[in-house]
């Protein structure tokens, strides 16, 4: 589903207002993915840094609580992971940086989307709520020319 205004003011901006997914279905992982619309060329994209701001939580005591953070590799067609958390249900910052290989990660028709994906690190198993909690993503594209653009 599609973010409301309301719920993309929530990860807008590091604030501790949070847009909660809660997962419904046993065997599941709680998923937000992020699809950003860059405005430059791909081939002067020199550097792509992701920030993710949240926590991931899974009431059942044997799971593992946290969050992990992917990036979509167009040539390879599958996630390649960024950053895993600790098993914590404390708020987390995860990052990443790319400089090699980049247009791996910008694809679509218009050679100007980057997707991500945030999920819990484990999944839910008996009725117990697991939620991934999303207070703020940032998207930051460094082109060679020196130049940058951050997308929230």
């Amino acid at each position: 589903d599609v973010l409301n205004s309301g719920e993309y003011n929530d990860i807008e901006y590091d604030d501790g207002n949070f847009h909660v997914f809660s997962v419904s279905q046993n065997g599941r992982y709680g998923l937000m993915r992020f699809v950003f619309i860059i405005n430059e060329i791909e081939s002067n994209v020199s550097q792509i840094s992701v920030t993710w701001n949240g926590k991931g939580i899974n009431a059942k005591s044997v799971k593992a609580d946290g969050a992990s953070l992917y990036i979509w590799n167009y040539t390879n067609t599958d996630y390649e992971l960024l950053q895993a958390s600790e098993d914590t249900e404390a708020e987390i910052t995860l990052s990443g940086e790319l400089t090699s290989n980049i247009p791996a990660y910008i694809g679509g028709a218009g050679n100007n989307i980057v997707t991500l994906l945030v999920a819990t690190n484990d999944q839910r198993t008996g009725n117990q709520d697991c939620e991934l909690f999303t207070d703020y993503i940032k998207l930051n594209i460094s082109v060679s020319s020196g130049g940058s653009g951050i997308y929230p």
